[in-house]
This record gives structure tokens, C-alpha cells and sequence, in this order.
């Protein structure tokens, strides 16, 4: 396997990705969808068709999500060195309900994630192609990926000052649904 820390997205998307969608664990084996994936210059797309995904070079049409983010920011996600946003719709969390969720939500989420060098990992999705409502959410990426496990109730982070948002409310609360 390739050392994720220097893997160039041409060699992640041709023979990484592939090979983890492979393994994949999918919970919808009917779900049909795709998420496009905008990497500095680079684009391509995960298409899941009867819940197996096929990764598509460049842009597709229609996606259910679109996920944009610098080189860094992605590096960071594929390491796990930071959570992203597209992992809310990652096919080992789908399930009928979220899908029909995810379906009906419009928008643009952009994220920003302070990890614990001070680095700030940004990225934004779009959902189903519509940039408004927008919000951006700002807390460090370890409280993040606590909210992604459970482990922290977004509301309670809120609530304490780990989460800080600016943008339209109403969006936030169904991207917290999601979390």
C-alpha cells in the first residue's frame, strides 16, 4: 500500500481509493449517489451504484455532495489526521433515513479545523449542487471528530464555546442532524 503522507492524488484516486472501496463495509445496497471531489486542481468523483463505489476520473453531473479543499487539507483527511465533512456521508454511515436527509439538504458547509500544531484545515462541501444557505463551522479537529464518534454532543460544544459558527442557524441544525 502507499504511504498516505506522500501519495500524489493521481496515485491516491488511481490505486488507493479504488482498493478501499473494495473493502468497503456498505450499509445501503441500494443507495445510488456520487460525491465529487475537488483537490486543488484535481477532480474526481466516487460514484456508489447498489452501494459499491467506482471511483470516476474528473467531473460528474448531479453529485449529492461536492467536497473542495486544498492538497493539505485532503492529505490531512486520507491520514486521518483530521476528520472532513464528506465523512458524513461516508458509505458505512449511510442508511435510508440519512440518505433522504442528505437528499433534501441544500447548501454549503465550509469548515474550519484547527489541529493541534495550529494548523487550519478548510474545506467545503456543497450539498446537491446548491451554495445557499452557508454556513462555516470553527472548532479544533480533535473536538470535531468527537462530534463525527459521539463521543460529543454538538449542541453541549456549542454550548461550551468548542464550536463557533457564522452563517444561517437554520443550516447548521441539519447539518447537525447529520453528525
Amino acid at each position: 500500500m502507499a504511504d498516505l503522507s506522500t501519495v500524489s492524488v493521481q496515485e491516491y484516486v488511481a490505486s488507493v481509493l479504488p482498493a478501499q472501496l473494495d473493502d468497503a463495509k456498505v450499509h445501503m445496497d441500494h443507495a445510488d449517489y456520487s460525491v465529487q471531489y475537488h483537490i486543488g486542481d484535481e477532480s474526481y468523483a466516487v460514484n456508489y451504484v447498489n452501494g459499491h463505489g467506482k471511483v470516476v476520473a474528473g467531473v460528474v453531473e448531479n453529485p449529492l455532495i461536492t467536497v473542495s479543499m486544498d492538497e493539505g487539507a485532503w492529505r490531512s483527511s486520507i491520514t486521518h489526521d483530521t476528520e472532513s465533512a464528506d465523512s458524513m456521508v461516508s458509505p458505512a454511515k449511510m442508511s435510508a433515513s440519512r440518505m433522504e436527509k442528505i437528499q433534501n439538504l441544500k447548501g454549503k458547509f465550509n469548515l474550519e479545523l484547527t489541529k493541534d500544531s495550529g494548523d487550519v484545515v478548510n474545506s467545503t462541501t456543497v450539498f446537491n449542487g446548491v451554495e445557499t444557505p452557508e454556513v462555516t463551522l470553527m472548532m479544533k479537529a480533535a473536538d470535531y471528530a468527537k462530534i463525527l464518534s459521539g463521543e460529543l454532543n454538538s449542541q453541549m460544544a456549542f454550548m461550551t464555546g468548542k464550536l463557533k459558527f457564522k452563517g444561517d442557524m437554520n443550516f447548521l441544525m441539519k447539518l447537525g442532524a447529520l453528525m
